[in-house]
């Protein structure tokens, strides 16, 4: 098509929308991440280097929330056992403390350290057998957290834009 009394062609949008107000589609990817689903837009273009240094302290941040959170939720340790100065030198006293070999002590050893108490040490072993699983309990949370943390750090890294670093980063907040 051309216009009087020139022969350039005019160009005719194929819509009837100005171009101004003409937009494109972007695609949509979902991902789960723990029990959420995440939708956003397909990456654009990466982070900033700023934009990246954020997200990564804020998934941190997130991350430390979250071990916090499923800590405070598992049943408190008993406390641990202790002896007192009274109780140790109560247990001197009564001959049932065990001095320690010459070889380990010291000019500057206490009086109180210069003992082993036995019935002290069958506490202790005791609480640590009952408390094992807690303390494994507290690794495995940390160790999960850590690679989703990780898993997430690495997504940030290697590549996605801002909306779908923030999608990802609400998800990870929403975690329990």
């Amino acid at each position: 098509m051309t216009t009087k009394g020139t022969k350039k062609p005019v160009l005719i949008p194929i819509t009837d929308k100005p171009a101004a107000k003409r937009t494109t589609r972007k695609a949509i990817a979902s991902e789960r991440i723990g029990d959420v689903e995440v939708k956003y837009a397909v990456p654009t273009k990466p982070l900033t280097s700023v934009q990246l240094k954020y997200a990564q302290e804020r998934l941190r941040v997130l991350a430390d929330d979250l071990v916090k959170r499923r800590i405070a939720a598992l049943p408190p340790f008993p406390p641990k056992p202790e002896l007192s100065f009274t109780d140790k030198l109560a247990l001197i006293r009564s001959g049932k403390a065990k001095l320690l070999p010459d070889t380990a002590l010291k000019i500057y050893t206490d009086l109180v350290d210069a003992f082993t108490y036995p019935e002290h040490a069958r506490a202790l072993a005791s609480w640590e057998k009952r408390n094992k699983a807690r303390a494994d309990k507290l690794v495995q949370i940390r160790d999960l957290v850590n690679f989703d943390k990780q898993k997430l750090g690495d997504e940030l890294a290697l590549g996605v834009d801002g909306a779908s670093a923030l999608a990802k980063l609400e998800a990870f907040a929403k975690l329990k």
